[in-house]
């Protein structure tokens, strides 16, 4: 359905050829369509290439790492172009790389830290050009108490944007609340395919963040519910053929409830009328779609 042909609808259910008021028919059109997508959502697809993040550190993990009375160091054999990490408590951390006439030598002022939560650091290493195939390392020094966690060092970069360096975390976080426009939770059964199989090591939170494990690439689509799309005002709603974003077995319902809004201060009873046969109709589609669903069993294993 068009905006046109729900304007020529809602103006036929009013017995009149226009509508007066157009903002208030906008108004209405949206607030019915919200609540008629509520019966069943609109759903769209999201596809996620998700990166294998590799980390140079020689021995990376994801523990907490307390520096005491020596210096922590985290190093890579490899050349590295970018580093991260987070840190809680005070001290300061030395970008390094490996000179083999002088040693470890720094490649900038010493990064500090004084900070009473996790913080996160991170930026790119350019080293001298006789340097730049030598090893690098992060040591962190200082005189207290401070812990480090999830140190990394890259040697690919995605931008010449910093904030482009990605995050070392046991899993990546996608967060379809962010990455979409509308969504209101994922769809019954959310992964429409998969390149690589997923089983027991992704994560979802709040039906609606899903976490992948950093290690793996992988690229999936997903499938989520969603408000459509808001129809935006015209002064002649009449020449407006923008498709209107609902399931089209729904959309028929659209403008007998658009019209009960337009017409709710008429005061000659055909609001009431369209709400009622409105509620038959929306309870009709209602049981079709319990119909349709049938009975389900599952046992442990998913079958």
């Amino acid at each position: 359905m068009r905006v046109n042909e729900l304007y020529s609808a809602v103006c036929k259910l009013g017995f009149e050829s226009t509508l007066e008021d157009i903002p208030a028919f906008f108004y209405a059109a949206n607030r019915a369509m919200l609540q008629i997508n509520a019966i069943r959502p609109v759903t769209a697809i999201l596809e996620i290439y998700h990166r294998a993040i590799t980390n140079l550190v020689d021995g990376a993990d994801h523990n907490i790492h307390e520096h005491l009375d020596s210096d922590v160091i985290f190093s890579s054999s490899t050349p590295a172009k970018a580093y991260y990490f987070e840190v809680l408590g005070e001290g300061e951390c030395s970008i390094e790389v490996y000179d083999p006439k002088n040693g470890w030598v720094m490649q900038t002022t010493p990064i500090t830290f004084n900070t009473k939560v996790y913080k996160t650091y991170h930026g790119f290493i350019n080293p001298e050009e006789e340097l730049s195939g030598n090893p690098v390392r992060l040591r962190f020094m200082g005189q207290y108490i401070y812990q480090i966690r999830n140190a990394a060092l890259y040697g690919q970069l995605y931008s010449s944007s910093p904030d482009d360096i990605p995050e070392f975390r046991e899993y990546v976080r996608y967060d379809l609340r962010k990455l979409t426009e509308g969504f209101i939770e994922l769809a019954d059964n959310p992964f429409v395919s998969s390149y690589t199989r997923i089983n027991d090591d992704y994560i979802f939170e709040d039906n609606a963040v899903l976490l992948m494990p950093s290690d793996v690439a992988r690229e999936v689509k997903i499938k989520y519910k969603k408000a459509p799309g808001e129809l935006v005002y015209r002064d002649d709603p009449a020449a407006d053929d923008t498709e209107i974003e609902l399931d089209p077995e729904l959309a028929q319902l659209l403008p007998l409830l658009t019209a009960v809004y337009v017409l709710a201060d008429e005061g000659d009873g055909k609001s009431e009328y369209y709400h009622q046969l409105y509620r038959e109709r929306a309870a009709e589609i209602e049981a079709r779609k319990r119909s349709r669903e049938g009975a389900h069993y599952a046992n442990v294993t998913g079958w």
